[in-house]
């Protein structure tokens, strides 16, 4: 489990290190950060994943358990696991032709939940009756899929991933979440909002938002107190403002990069403390940093290469609070 957690701090670059100031653009904004190992006998490669699978029985309402680990690759073997309630460890759905998840309504808990490469696959229906995944979920590359309605009684994650799913326009299917250690959004192409993640008011560990070229605000995430370490936002094509981090009071480091639409940092006005970096690195119309000013000590500061930003507010900015390191230029030097 806390390879995952590794995995996820480098892919949020910087929980442990810093934001690479040298980059002049963001990368091909590929999956290979966020997918998980698969082993040789096609099984997530958990700890879970050890020995054959049984059946045990319950005396409560779920009366059958399987345990470990199950992979999905075609409807035999959905059929296989019809009537199972709870999967102690992961379910895999991978690499299928499957349109559809029918004749899993029966199960309401798994340990990780992966639905991964699925072309086809046009909605995850047959997961409704799912009110809690105790470890990660992560769905990815999913091109077919438009909804994940089905997860609406979903409480509580640990890791939350979702990344390259083309058509998927929304998270609805996450209004009833409350609580998760790590949230990851990357490359839905059709996703405009994340209204739905309004519930979620527990700290996190890291939170990212990037690579996303209709999303016009991030609102949904206002409930969140603080995140221990990296608050990534990095190439959102037509995100505008930051507001949906209102809610923040203290993060771990702040990486702001490639958000073309960007005026202001106003989302993180409430913010008093930032244990690590503050990078704010070309964003073409940003015109102010206003939003940074109660943030009293910056360890490391990293201001290049945006374009609109006056290259003197940036100084005035650096002689108003107490900055470590400081990486600042190639702004505006015209006003």
């Amino acid at each position: 489990m806390w390879r995952w957690f590794f995995l996820i701090c480098t892919a949020c670059r910087g929980y442990y290190g810093s934001a690479d100031a040298s980059r002049t653009g963001p990368d091909d904004g590929s999956d290979a950060d966020l997918e998980i190992t698969i082993d040789g006998d096609g099984d997530s490669d958990t700890d879970a994943d050890a020995g054959p699978t049984h059946l045990t029985e319950e005396p409560a309402d779920c009366t059958e358990v399987l345990e470990g680990n199950h992979d999905i690759l075609d409807v035999d073997d959905i059929a296989a696991i019809a009537g199972i309630c709870e999967i102690t460890g992961s379910l895999q759905i991978a690499y299928t032709d499957l349109t559809d998840l029918d004749g899993l309504s029966e199960l309401t808990s798994v340990g990780d939940l992966y639905v991964n490469h699925n072309e086809s696959l046009e909605n995850i229906d047959g997961l409704s009756g799912l009110t809690s995944v105790g470890g990660f979920l992560q769905i990815l590359n999913n091109d077919q899929l438009t909804d994940i309605d089905a997860l609406s009684g979903l409480e509580s994650t640990q890791l939350l991933s979702i990344g390259f799913n083309a058509s998927l326009s929304d998270v609805d299917g996450l209004s009833g979440l409350r609580s998760a250690e790590f949230l990851y959004f990357r490359q839905n192409d059709a996703l405009t909002h994340l209204d739905s993640l309004s519930g979620v008011t527990s700290p996190l560990v890291a939170l990212s938002v990037e690579y996303h070229s209709s999303l016009v605000n991030i609102d949904g995430l206002s409930g969140i107190p603080s995140v221990e370490g990296m608050v990534f936002v990095e190439a959102n094509s037509v995100l505008a403002n930051l507001d949906g981090f209102s809610g923040l009071t203290s993060v771990g480091q702040i990486n702001v990069a490639w958000n073309p639409a960007l005026t202001e940092v106003d989302g993180f006005s409430n913010v008093t403390e930032v244990a690590g970096q503050v990078s704010v690195v070309e964003n073409i119309g940003l015109t102010s940093l206003a939003g940074l000013y109660g943030v009293p000590y910056v360890s490391d500061l990293v201001v290049r290469r945006n374009a609109a930003l006056c290259q003197s507010r940036v100084d005035d900015f650096v002689a108003f609070i107490t900055v470590g390191g400081v990486n600042i230029g190639a702004n505006d030097d015209g006003c």
